[in-house]
């Protein structure tokens, strides 16, 4: 089935494909030159949507009603899902000023993730996930990597540029197969690859991440 989107409604699939978005943020003003820094593309780190607020608010509903998106608090102790709500409802949660972690958020669904992919032919084969921790006591600079992907030509360029912006300390890299893989929340594949390892982050002044630019060539259209 061929779907025709609205530019607002694929910025929101976009905009939600690895991680779901508090709503709150949707309702922020965009940058301008000399003006705050509380704003949508400083929140996101990406374009804002440039919809007025009706026009995201109708977006919001007919995206949902669609079955593409949902609500929910995801970070309260038992999460919810907000069963669908109407205009009213939705503009009330874009204008909460609760932080990020209690305002409600929207995510896709499976049916919406398979409506972003149709459009914008993501390539899952250079997918990288790549999450860090820190010492809970911040005693060290040492961090633990987590890197996950499903192919190991990938996931060897990746670490190459890892190499050249953190000092990895020998013997403690570890490898395990994922079956199945969840690289998003809502997407599932049959195979991946994990790979966790500790280091220190050592870049070199005026240094330009080459890893930054591996994790973003997965998907051309976002």
């Amino acid at each position: 089935m061929t779907h025709r989107l609205s530019r607002g409604e694929f910025w929101l699939l976009a905009t939600a494909v690895e991680y779901s978005i508090p709503l709150p943020w949707l309702a922020l003003p965009e940058w301008v030159p000399g003006g705050s820094t509380d704003t949508i593309d400083i929140a996101l780190n990406r374009q804002g949507h440039g919809l007025d607020f009706r026009t995201l608010v109708d977006t919001l509903v007919q995206s949902s009603r669609n079955g593409w998106i949902e609500f929910d608090r995801p970070f309260q102790d038992e999460s919810v899902l907000i069963s669908d709500p109407g205009a009213d409802e939705i503009a009330a949660f874009l204008r909460e000023r609760l932080r990020g972690l209690d305002c409600v958020h929207y995510g896709l669904t499976a049916d919406g993730g398979a409506v972003w992919e149709s459009f914008a032919r993501p390539q899952w084969e250079r997918y990288i996930g790549h999450s860090y921790e820190y010492p809970e006591d911040a005693s060290s600079f040492e961090q633990m990597t987590t890197i996950e992907t499903s192919n190991w030509e990938w996931l060897d360029n990746y670490l190459r540029a890892q190499a050249a912006e953190q000092v990895v300390e020998a013997g403690s890299i570890t490898l395990a197969e994922l079956r199945p893989w969840q690289p998003t929340y809502w997407k599932t594949l049959p195979f991946g690859l994990r790979c966790t390892f500790r280091s220190t982050e050592h870049r070199p002044p005026g240094h330009v991440s080459d890893s930054s630019r591996l994790r973003e060539r997965w998907r051309e259209w976002r």
